[in-house]
């Protein structure tokens, strides 16, 4: 039996403005700022692309997605362009699904566009080499950090889901199945811990709560050993 309360106060517990549980919040504000205000298209405008792209590289990075043996390790942030214009291309009704929406039309919809996503972030080769292509932790924590539509597959995230299900936890529809039949049953418990972000400037919380696939991963992540 899953303690979902007890997993989301462990994860949190050292949440505040400098500490890396916040890199999130602040990620995720910046995009969905632009989905709140009808511009998804801005999020790849001129004005905007820059920060756009440090504001997931920097969510990255303090993710460990810049490590040495990473697609990131050796990118500039200009690396990014190619996939803030991708998700900058994503319909509104992409930005609207969470595990709470699974279903088949929905996860089918969901496993395209992480392929959109790990296509605009693979790196291209080298002479001679061979392209570079991105894991599905990097994918899956792009596509969390700024949609909000899908748990992480880290190490401890599919450790953790596997030891709850009994089931390889690879990214498929049987996967994201199993992560909505989990969302179902525990419906209840899993919004009340929908805590509200962060601000960057006040630190004081946001209207804007967190996604019910983030508590799904901040719930597995912890029962899979991570903190």
């Amino acid at each position: 039996m899953v303690d979902i309360a007890a997993n989301v106060a462990e994860y949190l517990r050292d949440r505040n403005r400098e500490e890396r549980a916040a890199s999130f919040d602040y990620c995720f504000n910046y995009f969905q700022a632009f989905r709140a205000s009808d511009d998804i298209p801005g999020i790849a405008q001129p004005a905007n692309l820059e920060a756009s792209c440090l504001h997931l590289g920097y969510y990255l990075a303090s993710w460990g997605m810049l490590r040495g043996s990473t697609v990131l390790h050796s990118k500039s942030y200009r690396f990014f362009i190619p996939v803030i214009e991708a998700i900058a291309g994503e319909p509104s009704e992409i930005w609207d699904i969470d595990v709470h929406r699974y279903n088949d039309p929905t996860v089918n919809a969901l496993l395209e566009l992480t392929e959109r996503i790990r296509t605009a972030i693979t790196a291209k080769p080298s002479e001679g080499g061979l392209a570079k292509n991105p894991t599905n932790t990097l994918v899956t924590k792009v596509l969390l950090g700024v949609f909000g539509s899908i748990p992480a597959f880290d190490t401890f995230f599919t450790r953790g889901l596997r030891s709850v299900t009994g089931k390889p936890a690879r990214l498929n529809q049987s996967t994201l199945r199993a992560i909505a039949d989990f969302y179902r049953a525990n419906a209840r418990a899993i919004d009340h811990e929908r805590v509200r972000t962060v601000d960057f400037a006040s630190d004081r919380l946001t209207r804007l709560r967190y996604p019910r696939a983030k508590v799904v991963d901040m719930v597995f992540l912890i029962e899979g050993g991570g903190s």
